[in-house]
């Protein structure tokens, strides 16, 4: 059995890999920096999904504090100079993944108002939302999904070219540059819905209970039944699985940061360019939505 420390080690490594494969997948796909960026934006434009967004939408006060609050928190985390001072890294690491994950949360928010959807009123109908309706107008990576279930070897993959043999056998503590296909990506999704069907599962055996037991076996078909009513697994999903892994279950795993500053500033960058990417892309609907004056105007009021 590994040590906790090791334990702390392996999961960080882990989550650390998902990020990179991501990153790497928009690389492989789009090049680098601002080219990169401004690669994957011609590529959403070209989206037959995208480009049936009717205008017209108006910019309302729940869109525009919903936008500012996302676009803000992105912008704190991407003025951290981390490249002068690079132990901050390691420090900025504790809280980053929840930070990413309320970013994408607060952007996304306005892009359902922003398409006339209902507010999401809690972190599971967000989840849900954003892989129902967003991912479709995003293109690859982000539109890749995980369905299916109940067993990994279940799931059914879209958006990406993998299959769940593939992805079971792919290791989690791999180079991600050294991966071959999209299996990785797979992974990093596989993973999070495994651990989100668990906790369906869970919650499921403790209900509807015969006296005097505290829980109950599922037969195969409930199971079954329970895994095709979750949601298809996406970014959103995995961003928010980083966020609870690290606020309440596993913050000791960024505690084992401090002992690698290299590999922090090295996460620290990655997933800033993953925010930096999907920020644009969820942008870009918002701005064919409501048109470009006023999402101009929208922009205007951050710094």
């Amino acid at each position: 059995m590994p040590k906790p420390d090791q334990e702390a080690t392996i999961t960080l490594t882990t989550y650390y890999n998902y990020v990179s494969a991501w990153v790497v997948a928009l690389e492989r796909e789009y090049g680098q920096g601002q080219a990169g960026i401004q690669a994957f934006g011609m590529r959403q434009q070209n989206l037959n999904a995208f480009k049936r967004i009717q205008g017209g939408g108006g910019c309302s006060g729940d869109l525009t504090s919903a936008f500012c609050r996302g676009k803000l928190t992105l912008v704190a985390m991407q003025r951290l100079p981390v490249d002068y001072f690079p132990d901050l890294a390691a420090t900025a690491n504790l809280w980053l993944p929840v930070q990413a994950y309320y970013a994408v949360h607060a952007m996304g928010v306005a892009v359902l108002v922003a398409l006339g959807q209902v507010m999401p009123k809690d972190h599971r109908r967000f989840r849900a939302a954003f892989s129902q309706t967003i991912c479709r107008l995003l293109p690859f990576p982000f539109c890749a999904l995980c369905g299916n279930g109940p067993q990994p070897r279940d799931f059914v993959f879209t958006g990406i070219s993998s299959l769940p043999n593939s992805v079971a056998t792919q290791s989690n503590l791999a180079n991600p540059r050294n991966s071959q296909g999209h299996h990785f990506l797979g992974k990093s999704l596989s993973t999070t819905r495994d651990k989100a069907l668990e906790e369906v599962f869970d919650k499921a055996r403790k209900e509807h209970v015969k006296p005097n037991h505290s829980r109950r076996n599922l037969k195969p078909n409930e199971r079954l039944q329970l895994a095709q009513n979750l949601h298809n697994t996406s970014i959103a999903d995995l961003l928010y699985r980083m966020r609870v892994r690290a606020n309440y279950d596993d913050p000791e795993m960024y505690l084992a940061a401090f002992a690698d500053t290299q590999g922090a500033v090295g996460y620290h960058k990655a997933l800033i360019f993953l925010l930096d990417i999907l920020g644009e892309g969820l942008c870009a609907i918002i701005r064919r939505r409501i048109g470009r004056r006023a999402m101009d105007a929208l922009e205007a009021r951050l710094p």
